[in-house]
């Protein structure tokens, strides 16, 4: 009988007998889910020399424009240490700036570089031509996750961008 699945520090190669899936908990389910995907999404914007983290700040600030460190931070839903480090390597490729504020010296304004948007675009039709995401399918799952986000952020003050929804305003 052989094993079916992969060896061990086989790279990327996941397990082909699949797991009973029917009796993990809903949240196993769908962090499960979010790890493959963003495993997946990772491989596509490598190409960009992007991570899911970097193409989902460039896509925070090409939406909202440029916002303070921690604002930034906010609508990503991370720590502001976590951002500060997410930037640096952002900064070195030129693909964001930050400024100090000139009133308020420990605020930090981030903005898309031109160079940043251009990576962005490309990063952008990379992830819509090789995406797994079912268009039919993902209007109604985006929009119970946003609730399922937000819901859980309103219980727990403690999370990143806990106990309150983030607009560009915050900036």
């Amino acid at each position: 009988m052989s094993d079916s699945r992969a060896p061990v520090g086989s790279g990327d190669q996941l397990p082909q007998a699949a797991p009973d899936l029917d009796s993990w908990p809903t949240t196993r389910l769908l962090s499960t889910a979010g790890r493959l995907a963003e495993h997946v999404d990772n491989k596509i914007l490598a190409t960009q020399k992007l991570t899911m983290s970097s193409f989902t700040a460039l896509l925070c600030l090409s939406a909202a424009g440029p916002l303070s460190q921690a604002a930034l931070a906010d609508s990503l839903r991370i720590r502001p240490q976590t951002v500060g480090k997410l930037l640096q390597g952002l900064e070195k490729d030129g693909l964001i700036t930050r400024d100090r504020g000139v009133p308020d010296r420990r605020s930090t304004k981030v903005a898309l570089t031109d160079h940043g948007s251009e990576v962005l675009q490309r990063a952008r039709e990379a992830i819509n031509v090789l995406s797994l995401e079912d268009p039919d399918r993902s209007a109604e799952l985006r929009l119970r996750l946003e609730d399922l986000i937000d819901g859980i952020c309103a219980m727990d003050t403690d999370l990143p961008g806990g106990s309150r929804k983030h607009s560009s305003e915050d900036a």
